[in-house]
């Protein structure tokens, strides 16, 4: 995904996503998260004579930093005497507490933070998503669909209905500094990810797909193929609702700043 430095222009005039902007732009103000991924191609794009010098150890630590803070939410009992028990029950409680304590991190953090301010201001129809490449094959012959495969893009999202009781089709993006509709957030998508990167994640799904046509016995020849494409949002399923639920009092209580006051609206 290609870094642009800008800041997103914000148009849209509906409530609901100028609330949901606010609540994004909250949550990089309480967790002013440090990404390698933008320092490395500031200093690749604008400063390529002072990369090796100046920026090396800094990228360094900040992705130590971040492996560490996703170590500690894959293994959390392993860490347990670091944390109070709330922060270990709590769905991303210990990710959160450490992202505060580090100030690293990319996409993923900071897709976890904008959830996190979501749920403190309790909009709790609310989750992770993961941007993917949806690649289809269609059979020229019978006209129907033999297979789907959504390809990572390497970028997380939160995801939001602002409790209109609907579907999660709000985005929140603090990583590219954007809250918008989904269907207008991934347009945008469209125009950051590069040709290779796009090549790439098609190219691995006819790959997986010509050896699973190699294990039914079939040729595994897929010139016979129409491929459709097109980039979607694919909603996590680590935890459920109901797992979630306890965010919302924990980032409240630990992290008061989330909370955006009816006066600041």
């Amino acid at each position: 995904m290609q870094n642009n430095f800008s800041y997103p222009y914000f148009s849209s005039r509906k409530k609901e996503i100028k609330d949901a902007d606010m609540v994004q732009r909250r949550a990089k103000a309480v967790f002013p998260l440090v990404s390698p991924t933008y320092v490395e191609s500031f200093y690749k794009t604008y400063k390529p004579s002072d990369y090796n010098l100046k920026s090396t150890r800094f990228i360094s630590s900040c992705s130590d930093k971040i492996t560490f803070i996703r170590e500690m939410q894959q293994f959390p009992s392993y860490y347990a005497s670091r944390f109070k028990q709330d922060e270990l029950t709590v769905p991303y409680g210990i990710t959160l507490v450490q992202m505060k304590k580090d100030k690293a991190g990319n996409c993923l953090e900071n897709s976890l933070a904008a959830l996190a301010a979501l749920y403190a201001n309790g909009y709790t129809n609310s989750n992770l998503a993961n941007v993917r490449l949806k690649v289809e094959f269609i059979n020229n012959d019978t006209q129907e669909s033999d297979a789907i495969y959504y390809m990572p893009l390497d970028h997380s999202v939160a995801i939001t209905d602002m409790n209109r009781g609907g579907k999660k089709d709000i985005v929140l993006d603090p990583w590219l500094n954007f809250a918008d509709s989904k269907d207008k957030a991934i347009a945008r998508y469209k125009s950051v990810y590069s040709d290779n990167e796009i090549y790439e994640a098609r190219s691995w799904a006819k790959y997986y797909f010509s050896q699973a046509l190699n294990r039914m016995g079939k040729p595994s020849d897929i010139s016979n193929y129409k491929i459709n494409q097109n980039i979607v949002l694919v909603e996590s399923d680590t935890y459920t609702p109901e797992q979630l639920a306890p965010l919302q009092k924990f980032a409240s209580e630990h992290f008061g700043d989330l909370v955006i006051k009816k006066d600041e609206n």
